[in-house]
């Protein structure tokens, strides 16, 4: 056998078996179709990429499967992530972006499993363990994400990044904890009065704590600074009726109800009626 093939067929039995780590059988898509780990030896199925062909790939594969994540290519954005995590196995941005790719799809157990080994990998590396706190507060286990967060070694590392100080804030909200959130956020505030997700949850534990006033302000403050923030119009609109400002709470639902393009069925018509009745 000559060394190009011998080279060539080891990069496949590498792919073939990383592959088999990542998909454990097969990856469903979000159209419902499955891949498979190619074989791991012999010779490449012809419709698949020869590794000469991937040689001549200019842009590095990392950079690759995030222009395709930012497309909603999925399964394109997994294909260049394995060949960056084959590039450079050491490094723990592939296996973070391999669990994005698996929290898009709503499979957060694989999710959880690719922000680990990345954590594991690096552990002041602090993308995986924002990410994995998400993961576990949308699966409605914030007490997971307080526990991850909340590891002596982890405070130590991350309790000045503003980054670090919202997610923590999150589940102090989440239960039902405005105070504690409300400090975090206040710092991260003073560190980063740019970081637009921050002010979305100052709105949010205003209005646990009944300062509905400030709440709206704040949410007024997140719409401002992100227009796609459409659930801070909406939770404004919430915030001002609690204060019984009812005209201006109309006036918020119905730039909601425009942002959103909202059906006639939207039942959140039916809640401006009531608004509108109370003015």
């Amino acid at each position: 056998m000559k060394a190009e093939e011998a080279t060539a067929m080891w990069v496949w039995v590498r792919r073939g078996m990383l592959l088999g780590l990542l998909l454990g059988g097969g990856l469903a898509w979000a159209d419902g179709t499955t891949t498979a780990a190619p074989p791991a030896t012999g010779t490449p199925p012809a419709a698949s990429t020869p590794p000469a062909a991937e040689a001549a790939h200019t842009v590095p594969p990392l950079e690759e499967g995030d222009a395709l994540m930012q497309k909603k290519q999925y399964s394109q954005a997994l294909s260049r992530y394995i060949a960056a995590w084959l590039d450079n196995p050491g490094n723990p941005v592939v296996p973070t972006r391999v669990g994005q790719v698996f929290q898009a799809l709503g499979k957060l157990p694989k999710a959880t499993e690719f922000y680990a080994q990345a954590i594991k990998m690096k552990a002041d590396y602090e993308e995986p363990v924002v990410l994995l706190a998400q993961v576990y507060q949308k699966a409605k286990r914030p007490d997971q994400a307080q526990i991850l967060l909340e590891e002596p070694s982890r405070v130590k590392l991350f309790s000045k990044s503003p980054r670090y100080m919202r997610e923590l804030a999150v589940v102090y909200n989440r239960e039902n904890k405005p105070d504690k959130a409300l400090t975090l956020l206040k710092n991260a505030q003073a560190v980063a009065p740019e970081q637009t997700n921050l002010y979305s949850e100052i709105g949010y534990a205003f209005f646990l704590q009944k300062k509905y006033t400030d709440s709206a302000a704040a949410y007024a403050t997140a719409a401002e600074k992100n227009p796609a923030d459409t659930m801070s119009v909406l939770n404004r609109s919430y915030a001002l009726e609690k204060a019984n400002k009812f005209s201006d709470a109309a006036a918020a639902l119905t730039q909601y109800l425009d942002l959103v393009k909202a059906k006639d069925t939207d039942p959140q018509r039916k809640r401006l009626t009531e608004l509108l009745a109370k003015k």
